[in-house]
């Protein structure tokens, strides 16, 4: 579960019976939508644009990869599958 929480992106995971965070990464300041592929989470925050996090499972840890080196007001965003590989 990817919960945005103002300048939080949390990643929580079941254990037995309860929601345990697993990892964070603090972010920008209003993080508004969320979208997944695999390990890679394309974050839209309202001010500050779209953020690449990727989750690194050996370390248990969420990285901020790469933001969009501009402001914009991002209202919806949208990821897609390609055909080539990222290497991150």
């Amino acid at each position: 579960m990817l919960p945005l929480i103002l300048l939080q992106l949390n990643l929580y995971a079941w254990r037995g019976s309860q929601l345990v965070l697993t990892a964070s990464v603090e972010l920008h300041t209003m993080l508004l939508s969320v979208q997944t592929i695999g390990d890679y989470i394309l974050v839209g925050d309202l001010i500050q644009g779209v953020s690449l996090v990727v989750y690194r499972s050996v370390e248990g840890m969420l990285e901020l990869v790469s933001t969009e080196p501009v402001c914009n007001f991002v209202l919806g965003m949208r990821m897609r599958i390609l055909d080539f590989a990222i290497d991150v």
